[in-house]
């Protein structure tokens, strides 16, 4: 299959696209386990006049300052610092940290600890919704549907008892949290993608399946209406918690013994 590419369009200006959108990240065992990985991670910032580093050059300079630390740590480039250099120890991390900044022959290096806390700013959903939604088909009924129809409205906290159990399809019901019921869809249109066609070369079957490009992806489509059945204010019962000013949280980014 041929597919022809637009060479003359800027794809930073294309009509119609979204200048912003929040998207919800449902914590996993995937993120989870990433988080367990970079516990004993820095970030670390570049000076000097050098004008470009790259991660070799940043693990040798490491390394030839701190000979145990070879093969203990793995450098990543990284925003909004330059590197995240991730450890396989909180020894061999502090261990770094107790001489930062590190200053090398063209450049020298800060550090600072990385946390899931840096970048971010704190947020609340303190509305529980009961919802029902009725016009989902039933080769989708699943929480990863539940997710789809409320996107980045909502958190998804369960399905209703009889719709996991699939006792009841007549209708779809999710228990969700959200900072704003307004922002809850009252229609969605649901696209179910139909099996991929991936032609009939004759080189097919020496190419993996996920490399293979289909000649179109073709959907069904499905009406769905989303009914709000009741809502529960919960920020009354919770106080919410400190928020740090912000020359607290620079401090905390770069303080060496955090």
């Amino acid at each position: 299959m041929e597919m022809r590419l637009i060479d003359d369009v800027d794809v930073d200006s294309v009509v119609g696209r979204p200048t912003w959108e929040r998207c919800i990240i449902y914590r996993s065992d995937a993120v989870d386990e990433a988080e367990r990985a970079l516990r004993w991670g820095l970030v670390a910032f570049v000076s000097g006049t050098r004008r470009s580093v790259s991660c070799s050059a940043v693990s040798a300079e490491i390394v030839d300052s701190f000979p145990a630390l070879d093969g203990h740590f793995s450098v990543h480039r990284f925003w909004p610092a330059d590197f995240l250099i991730v450890f396989d120890s909180r020894a061999f991390r502090d261990s770094l940290l107790t001489y930062n900044p590190l200053d090398g022959r063209d450049f020298s290096l800060r550090f600072g600890v990385w946390n899931r806390q840096l970048q971010a700013t704190w947020r609340v959903f303190h509305f529980r919704v009961h919802l029902e939604v009725v016009g989902v088909p039933p080769l989708a009924w699943s929480m990863d549907t539940a997710k789809t129809i409320l996107g980045s409205s909502a958190w998804v906290e369960r399905l209703g008892t009889e719709t996991a159990s699939r006792a009841d399809m007549g209708s779809f019901r999710i228990t969700a949290w959200t900072d704003d019921p307004a922002a809850l869809p009252r229609t969605k249109q649901l696209w179910l993608v139909e099996p991929l066609l991936f032609g009939d070369e004759d080189d097919d079957m020496l190419v993996p399946v996920e490399a293979l490009i289909p000649e179109e992806v073709s959907l069904l489509e499905y009406e769905a209406t989303v009914h709000l059945v009741r809502i529960e204010d919960t920020d009354a019962a919770a106080p919410s918690p400190p928020r740090w000013p912000v020359e607290w949280r620079w401090w905390f980014w770069w303080c060496p013994g955090r």
